[in-house]
């Protein structure tokens, strides 16, 4: 029998639920993503002093105030990098002084999102329509919670003081990379989406912001 897979993908864009909000001088922080290029310069045309692997720590040598005035890179709609938006930013790394674009850093070093060296607690709990469901709560404020029923599954994350870009590429090697890497995504004003359909599978993935927390939620089944 030929097997459907089928993917559904909206991130709706909530207030301010985009890239790295602010930092300032000599502030620390990380790179989420791989090989991001480090240059010599604020534009893709100039030279690559460095690519930064996924955990790199940096110092940021300017200061940002909000998200005025952010564009994104990639100009093409079908691709989902188009929706990080940001701004070059001066850094130092490794005694060299460049620049990198700033949807690429986070105050958040992804590794510890669910690093067993912070869980407070890990339960059962009962959850109507689900065989088991789990929660997990993280000493930086991080709750996860996942679910297995007879024909479906959940896994959601609650995530205080992260941004719509820092969603997207930390579920990207979990999901999109794993399964949907070339996929097409239909990029508008308030949310994005991305389809793919060959049977009968599902993936449901949505990332929302409520209150101070972004809440990364996506269903599976047949």
């Amino acid at each position: 029998m030929k097997r459907t897979l089928t993917i559904l993908i909206y991130l709706a864009v909530i207030n301010s639920l985009l890239a790295v909000n602010k930092y300032s001088i000599n502030d620390t922080l990380y790179v989420i993503a791989k090989d991001v290029n480090f240059r010599s310069e604020p534009n893709l045309n100039s030279k690559i002093l460095d690519k930064l692997s996924l955990g790199t720590i940096v110092t940021v040598l300017q200061t940002k105030y909000n998200k005025i005035g952010d564009k994104a890179l990639i100009k093409d709609k079908s691709q989902w990098q188009s929706a990080l938006t940001g701004k070059w930013t001066k850094i130092k790394f490794d005694d060299k002084i460049g620049y990198i674009f700033d949807a690429y850093l986070s105050h958040y070093n992804f590794s510890d999102i669910e690093s067993n060296k912070l869980c407070i607690s890990h339960d059962t709990i009962l959850v109507m329509d689900y065989v088991r469901y789990t929660r997990t709560i993280y000493f930086n404020g991080i709750i996860k919670e996942s679910g297995i029923g007879m024909e479906w599954g959940i896994e959601m994350y609650m995530i205080p003081d992260f941004t719509y870009e820092e969603a997207m590429l930390f579920i990207k090697p979990k999901i999109i990379d794993k399964s949907f890497g070339n996929q097409k995504w239909l990029i508008e004003n308030s949310k994005i989406g991305m389809k793919e359909s060959d049977g009968i599978s599902y993936l449901n993935l949505k990332i929302v912001k409520y209150g101070e927390y972004i809440i990364i939620k996506y269903t599976f089944g047949v």
